[in-house]
């Protein structure tokens, strides 16, 4: 006989700091309350409180003897701040009629609870080559209270390190966000760039409204992303060109087929509103995309308004490759779009265009390798085959 589902009816925690007991609470009714027990929900559930940084471990159990099913979590603290040093590495590489090769390393000094628990202060410096460069940046976060946020970022680079002219340039942030449950956020903040190159400084106000179910960040076999922008753009003096604004759509569906079958359409937009020459190349959209034109790494065009659209087929034939984890994927996509300064001028016989056969590897959920071999649209109306290489944490 089949085992009757346990169905949670009350919840009973231990060790939860007051700022978040509310958001606990909320978490379980909206999950787990009166609904069967399955182990994603379960999983989505802890990885919620998780991710308010304040605990290191939690437990949960049922409890089955009385009239309604209690679920019982203990929370475990952080007992105090922690201080990381953490390296890493990342590769972006194609050959094909236009080729780069870009390597990046960095070092980042964390300090965590140092303001409280879920607070994060990290201290980093990277470089990268073609062009070569040097970034020295910054990340605060100090959590509110359940689900509510502010922080600051900022980062100051040189480029071009092996011929004068050395070009500097910078940006500084600051964020004020809200999660208001598993899969929704909202966030907000003002942000200055300055563009060495240009000698040009922006000040954008930049809002942006995402929900998230994929179950990984690259590779997902199920799962939406959606996230809608809108930045507005204030030259400051001594630039007297008119306001600006800019909304992009980006949208990803991941749908489970079978098992191990997964069909996954993307869209993005963007549109840009008096978006000038100058700020193009800081906010404006080009098919230099990692994502839906690799093929085209090596050209640096920028526009206002920009389309593209890429559908993946993705196989997924084993769970894990060793028992410490890892899985490797099979994929073929096609991706089509186009920039242009006017949507009336939108260049439909010209799109931009290409197919290929992938292959990748998920070592964690933020992290792997992905290989492609096929052919694309090229200067002048040609096909070109292309063959590009991403190691790191990349969006796919």
């Amino acid at each position: 006989a089949e085992r009757p589902s346990i169905i949670p009816r009350r919840l009973v925690i231990s060790g939860a700091l007051p700022v978040d007991r509310r958001f606990i609470e909320k978490t379980f009714f909206q999950l787990l309350e009166g609904k069967p027990l399955e182990g994603d929900t379960l999983s989505a559930f802890i990885d919620s409180v998780y991710r308010t940084g304040h605990y290191r471990f939690i437990t949960t159990r049922t409890d089955t003897r009385a009239a309604d099913t209690v679920l019982e979590l203990q929370l475990y603290p952080e007992d105090s701040p922690q201080t990381l040093l953490l390296a890493g590495l990342a590769y972006q590489g194609t050959l094909s009629a236009d080729s780069t090769s870009l390597f990046s390393a960095g070092i980042n000094l964390q300090f965590r609870g140092l303001t409280g628990p879920g607070s994060a202060l990290s201290l980093g410096i990277s470089g990268g080559t073609l062009p070569r460069d040097l970034s020295l940046d910054f990340l605060f976060l100090q959590p509110l209270a359940a689900g509510l946020f502010v922080g600051a970022d900022g980062a100051f680079t040189l480029s071009h390190l092996a011929s004068p002219p050395v070009i500097y340039s910078g940006r500084g942030a600051v964020k004020m966000g809200a999660r208001f449950n598993e899969y929704i956020a909202l966030n907000f903040g003002p942000e200055i760039v300055f563009a060495g190159e240009t000698q040009e400084t922006v000040l954008g106000v930049t809002a942006d409204f995402g929900f998230n179910s994929l179950d990984y960040q690259i590779f997902a076999t199920r799962g939406v992303y959606a996230k809608l922008e809108n930045t507005f753009l204030f030259p400051l003096p001594p630039d007297t060109s008119l306001m600006d604004d800019v909304v992009s759509l980006d949208v990803s569906v991941s749908i489970l087929l079978t098992r191990y079958l997964s069909l996954i359409p993307n869209v993005f937009v963007s549109s840009g509103f008096n978006l000038n020459a100058l700020h193009g190349p800081l906010f404006g959209s080009g098919p230099v995309d990692r994502m839906y034109f690799p093929h085209l790494a090596g050209r640096a065009l920028t526009g206002t308004n920009k389309a593209a659209a890429l559908l993946i087929l993705q196989y997924q034939p084993w769970k894990n490759l060793t028992i410490l984890g890892g899985q490797a994927l099979f994929s073929l996509s096609g991706a089509i779009g186009q920039i242009t300064g006017d949507w009336q001028d939108f260049p439909v016989k010209a799109l931009i265009w290409n197919a290929s056969g992938n292959i990748g590897l998920r070592l964690g959920k933020t992290f792997g390798l992905r290989f492609q071999a096929g052919a694309g649209s090229s200067s002048g109306g040609l096909i070109a085959p292309f063959f590009t290489v991403d190691i790191g944490a990349f969006r796919y």
